[in-house]
């Protein structure tokens, strides 16, 4: 099933926006750190990133990659949340980060990594065929 471009914007944007709203909160009420305008301007570059990458996955009906870049993210933020949470003396906010995105980054490769090798299994099971 193809989406249509509006519809994949429409995701990119949910991506985007969301993504934003779990790091402020995170931030301000699990970290209890106060909010500067660079960190809302760091926030809002980061999401407009994952909701990009989203968007342009979707675009390529890369729906193998866009799912584990998804769940790569998710795991991202419930790491990032565990690390708020544990406290670790100071260094939760930097190992939570870190580990988001760690994950969000492992999930883009490992997505694009499965959807290549599905393209590479599908062409050459096409060839074989004729």
């Amino acid at each position: 099933m193809k989406l249509s471009r509006k519809k994949c914007f429409l995701v990119g944007v949910i991506v985007a926006l969301i993504s934003f709203a779990l790091l402020f909160l995170g931030v301000r009420f699990i970290l209890l750190d106060e909010i500067l305008f660079k960190n809302i301007v760091a926030y809002i570059v980061q999401s407009v990133i994952l909701g990009g990458i989203a968007t342009i996955l979707l675009l390529l009906q890369f729906k193998i990659a866009f799912t584990c870049f998804l769940s790569g993210v998710i795991i991202g933020f419930l790491y990032m949340y565990g690390a708020f949470l544990d406290g670790m003396n100071g260094w939760a906010d930097l190992a939570g980060i870190i580990s988001l995105f760690t994950w969000e980054i492992f999930g883009l490769a490992a997505g694009l990594i499965i959807q290549l090798i599905v393209y590479i299994y599908k062409k050459f099971k096409t060839r074989n065929r004729v």
